[in-house]
């Protein structure tokens, strides 16, 4: 799986910059933003300059975050059509970065008007989480 979709590699952020890169050279506008080209579009993520060579040609591993999606979204997906649910809970928490700490603050995430996700430690922070456990 990995020699064909690719390796993750640091975050699923950059695993996916990388994979847009070697898919479309410096065409799209998440790759420039994240490489810091466009920073009127972006936000405080960016590239460390030490993996700046992985938006060269000399990069040859092919570097992506589907593994992420093969391994944790997808099952998922068939867990809940097999057992016939609609509604998958998830343990992400606000102060989570990339992907999941865009994802808003709310714990209900609906597609349309069917909710498709609960999220039940969304509204709390790490440090919330902590307070939360050491008074158990």
């Amino acid at each position: 799986m990995l020699e064909k979709d690719g390796y993750p590699f640091k975050s699923k952020l950059h695993a996916h910059c990388v994979d847009l890169y070697q898919k479309h050279g410096f065409t799209k506008n998440m790759v420039n933003g994240y490489l810091g080209k466009r920073p009127e579009q972006w936000h405080s993520q960016q590239c460390p300059k030490k993996l700046l060579y992985q938006f060269t040609d000399e990069n040859t591993l092919k570097i992506s975050d589907v593994c992420c999606i093969r391994l944790k979204e997808e099952p998922l997906i068939t867990w809940s059509k097999e057992n016939v649910k609609s509604i998958a809970i998830i343990g992400t928490m606000r102060d989570e970065g990339g992907r999941r700490g865009r994802g808003g603050t709310s714990c209900l995430q609906f597609y349309g008007t069917k909710l498709k996700q609960f999220k039940p430690l969304m509204p709390l922070t790490k440090k919330m989480g902590k307070l939360v456990y050491r008074s158990i």
